[in-house]
């Protein structure tokens, strides 16, 4: 069984805009990602055992996972 694996650089940001205003992209480009129990760490949608810290990143902004480079949608 693994442990899921919280990276302290946490989640980037795209272009170093936090904000997502929710009217270029639709939820059919990027995924949201898996909220957990601690309102500032999700689950990546592309790597499962991956924790990304999305602190003082805003709900719906886009995040770039920092081991796939996805893009994601914070909760």
């Amino acid at each position: 069984m693994f442990a899921p694996v919280a990276f302290p650089y946490g989640g980037l940001a795209v272009n170093g805009d936090f904000v997502y205003r929710g009217r270029e992209v639709s939820d059919d480009v990027y995924p949201y990602a898996i909220p957990t129990s601690n309102p500032d760490i999700v689950i990546s949608p592309f790597a499962l055992n991956n924790l990304v810290d999305v602190t003082g990143i805003p709900s719906g902004a886009r995040v770039r996972d920092p081991v796939s480079e996805e893009i994601f949608l914070r909760p």
